[in-house]
């Protein structure tokens, strides 16, 4: 259905379980299904036309709660995620803004952490800045299998050098390549080389560091990994999570592997991480996440549904370990990892700050000292408030931010209007519609303080002639100026 609500528009509902807050105070032992709103973040962007929200209903005790959905539905407004509580509350997520309050690291200095992805890219460097201020003795897991470099290659400072060895060295083996097979052979080489710079240069901060190939994904692998870990080093005091894969294309797009490929690296990581860790007396855990979680992004309904995710089993995590500091960091880009230099200029042009390497990695050493019970955190440049305004491969420049809001008018929702009428028919009132406006302007820049309207003008009176059935009403915004 994706190509034609892009086109012509239509109604995306999702519906859930997770204790009526999205899994946000950790209550909920449903957080590993508590990834719905980021699909419907994401698919309101990239299906502008459409309707979407996400409904977090609190089903026990709400004997009512098909009732509330309808009622949400009809009249909940432009509010992309909604929860209904058991008290007959209901809440609207919102972003705030917070500094980490300074305190100690809660591990010791000779404390085992297990990262994963923490060999190479961003993890890599806010693991070393970490490794610097507080200590530790780090085990490093990663896909990438490290291996001695060939004599040929190691000469090859750039990558023109680096395909020619190879090429040559194949030829020397008698093998026929093609120029896929080269640079899949340069990714190769430039990722052993990388990991082994990161062990290098933990070596050179005095600190031990190892490197395991294990797939995270394979529980079996991961626990045996991790039996040696304990034998050699002993108990695990720390995770940091920062394994993830991206395959940004539109939900039109996507195809079930590719979304396989993003969602379980991160969420089925996690996962294998956690059921191998039950029984180590865990001070730290650490989940890499991104802004796509919290706000959505064009392009990655995989990436925020998964972000979300462990959002939320932090929270869960957070709650239930006592004792344990506990992060869910929703990193927007970065100068440098899973951003090319192509997407680093899109973010650019979007306005978008990217964080540099080393400005992330004191985000990393604050946070791990933050002892508050602040678990989902969005650090970015500056602040991220709204939607990351996000750009798919292949896809269109995204358009100027609109947002709209349908309202429901009706004896059920606004029974006191039989008592504003003109000659017997009920007519909307003017406050009725500021409220829409002030609502859809909050809505549409939840980052902004609705200071007041003005040049507020009647034009016509709308009269409700067909009240008793209810009448609808679109109400569109468009930003003009910053």
């Amino acid at each position: 259905m994706a190509p034609r609500f892009s086109r012509e528009g239509g109604l995306f509902v999702t519906v859930q379980d997770t204790g009526g807050d999205f899994g946000v105070s950790g209550a909920s032992p449903n957080a590993w299904a508590a990834g719905f709103q980021g699909l419907v973040k994401t698919v309101a962007q990239e299906w502008p036309a459409a309707h979407a929200k996400a409904i977090d209903v609190d089903v026990v005790g709400d004997e009512a709660r098909a009732e509330r959905i309808v009622a949400e539905l009809l009249g909940g407004g432009d509010d992309l995620e909604v929860g209904l509580r058991r008290d007959g509350s209901r809440v609207v997520l919102r972003s705030v803004a917070a500094s980490p309050v300074p305190g100690a690291a809660p591990f010791a200095r000779d404390a085992v952490i297990v990262a994963t992805g923490g060999a190479r890219g961003v993890t890599a460097h806010t693991l070393l800045a970490m490794a610097r201020a507080y200590g530790g003795r780090y085990v490093l897991l990663g896909r990438t299998a490290h291996e001695t470099e060939s004599p040929t290659t190691a000469g090859a400072t750039t990558e023109p050098a680096l395909k020619k060895a190879l090429l040559v060295e194949a030829q020397q083996k008698g093998e026929k390549v093609t120029p896929a097979d080269i640079n899949r052979r340069v990714a190769r080489v430039l990722a052993n080389r990388e990991v082994s710079k990161t062990l290098a240069t933990f070596a050179g901060l005095g600190v031990t560091a190892k490197y395991l190939a294990v797939d995270v994904n394979d529980g079996a692998r991961l626990s045996a990994a991790l039996d040696e870990v304990r034998r050699t080093l002993g108990p695990i005091a720390g995770l940091v999570h920062g394994a993830g894969v991206l395959a940004d294309k539109l939900v039109a797009d996507k195809t079930v592997e590719q979304w396989r490929s993003v969602y379980d690296t991160k969420v089925r990581g996690l996962e294998s991480l956690l059921a191998a860790t039950k029984s180590d007396p865990l001070q730290l855990l650490v989940m890499f996440a991104s802004v796509a979680g919290r706000c959505g992004n064009r392009g990655q309904a995989d990436y925020a549904v998964a972000n979300e995710v462990l959002a939320k089993v932090a929270a869960r995590e957070a709650a239930t370990r006592k004792g344990c500091v506990v992060k869910a960091l929703q990193w927007g880009p970065w100068e440098g990892g899973m951003v090319t230099p192509e997407l680093a200029r899109q973010f650019h042009a979007m306005g978008v700050p990217l964080i540099p390497l080393d400005v992330g990695a004191r985000m990393l050493v604050e946070e791990v000292a933050d002892h508050t019970n602040r678990v989902e955190i969005v650090l970015g440049n500056e602040p991220v408030m709204g939607p990351l305004a996000g750009h798919a491969p292949g896809a269109e420049a995204a358009a100027p931010p609109r947002k709209s809001l349908r309202v429901r008018v009706g004896p059920e929702t606004h029974a006191f209007l039989l008592d504003h009428t003109v000659a017997s028919v009920p007519v909307v009132p003017i406050v009725l519609v500021m409220e829409w406006f002030a609502r859809l302007a909050t809505a549409a820049r939840p980052d902004l303080l609705l200071a007041g309207l003005k040049d507020l003008k009647v034009l016509r009176g709308i009269k409700l002639d067909a009240f008793a059935e209810g009448e609808w009403f679109d109400v569109s915004a468009r930003e003009l100026t910053n």
